[in-house]
């Protein structure tokens, strides 16, 4: 049974669209764009999965007062999580009580994700985003998928081959549709939508290598959704679903 938990601070901010130009993501010396997502694969017998993640500020001019938010998107029940901004702390926390400044063209490297599967396989899916506090319109995210399995990620073949298109139209009034493609051999498959507290409102059951799902969304009321695509109890993606009349 997953857990979802998600943080409306940092889902409002999400919504109104405000993530910054003066900040960047690094993993493994790579640039990850704001929104994108990186895979932590291990076995579920290891201690911990461990995300690496450096965070640059571009500006040449301001310092930046960072801060982390941690999100839970979903987990694999008896597992645990938790993440260090210069210090480490609990899982409890979400909200790092210690500010980095970052120098005008200047990286960081005190971030780390950690994840104890605790033997249980699967995926637990974490969004991670820092901000400046005396600017929060500055900030970027990364969503990180842990992937706790005793094969390989590419040898998962309900993993491989998902994917679901952007909600048309989007925002929705009455209807909103979606396209999809899954694997041959996918077991399970649906497409859930939460609220923005993470109460699932709706969930639809699809079938067929590639397909058109239809929702009918009269019954929502107006605001701000998630919908994700579950293949065999692993949510593959998430995106944003707008409902206005």
């Amino acid at each position: 049974m997953k857990n979802v938990l998600l943080s409306t601070l940092f889902l409002m901010a999400f919504v109104l669209g405000v993530f910054a130009q003066q900040m960047q993501i690094q993993h493994q010396g790579q640039v990850i764009a704001s929104g994108s997502t990186i895979t932590i694969p291990g076995d579920p017998s290891q201690p911990e999965l461990v995300a690496e993640l450096s965070i640059k500020n571009l500006s040449t001019t301001d310092t930046m007062m960072v801060k982390c938010r941690k999100i839970v998107v979903d987990t694999i029940s008896g597992t645990s999580n938790y993440f260090c901004w210069a210090a480490c702390f609990p899982s409890f926390v979400y909200l790092s009580p210690t500010v980095i400044p970052i120098f005008p063209n200047t990286i960081t490297n005190e971030f780390s994700g950690h994840y104890e599967p605790r033997e249980h396989s699967g995926i637990t899916k974490m969004c991670y985003s820092f901000f400046d506090t005396r600017n929060v319109n500055d900030s970027v995210y990364v969503y990180v998928d842990f992937f706790a399995s005793g094969i390989g990620i590419d040898d998962e073949p309900s993993l491989q081959n998902v994917s679901i298109s952007n909600p048309y139209p989007n925002p929705a009034s009455s209807r909103v549709n979606f396209d999809y493609q899954l694997p041959a051999n996918a077991r399970q498959a649906v497409i859930s939508v939460h609220s923005l507290l993470g109460s699932k409102v709706k969930e639809i059951r699809i079938s067929g290598t590639n397909g058109k799902a239809t929702f009918d969304v009269n019954d929502l009321k107006e605001g701000i959704y998630f919908y994700s695509i579950v293949v065999d109890n692993n949510i593959i993606a998430t995106k944003r679903l707008v409902v206005s009349r």
